[in-house]
């Protein structure tokens, strides 16, 4: 009996084990999706300071974006399936 009840005390300390495990790695995507959007704003503010210096470049940033997701469009890649960073790069592209 003794064992029994060590073999049950042990499944449940991995369950409750589990379960923080499963908690903390919510926690983490949740603070690196996050910390993602506050770059990518980030990027996006210093692009349209960049933008908005004088008339002849006001709108560049945006069009070059809009260059680059049909170029990719055109290779086949979906919006969602973009390579990781790619909405961080379209506004500072060149």
């Amino acid at each position: 009996m003794g064992v029994l009840a060590r073999h049950l005390g042990v499944g449940i300390h991995s369950h409750r084990l589990l379960e923080e495990v499963e908690h903390k790695a919510d926690e983490n995507r949740r603070l690196y999706d996050g910390l993602r959007t506050i770059y990518k704003e980030t990027v996006h503010a210093f692009a349209a300071a960049i933008d908005i210096k004088d008339r002849y470049t006001q709108g560049h940033s945006v069009r070059v974006g809009d260059q680059l997701s049909r170029a990719f469009q055109c290779q086949g890649v979906e919006r969602n399936e973009s390579p990781p960073g790619r909405g961080i790069r379209n506004p500072l592209a060149d």
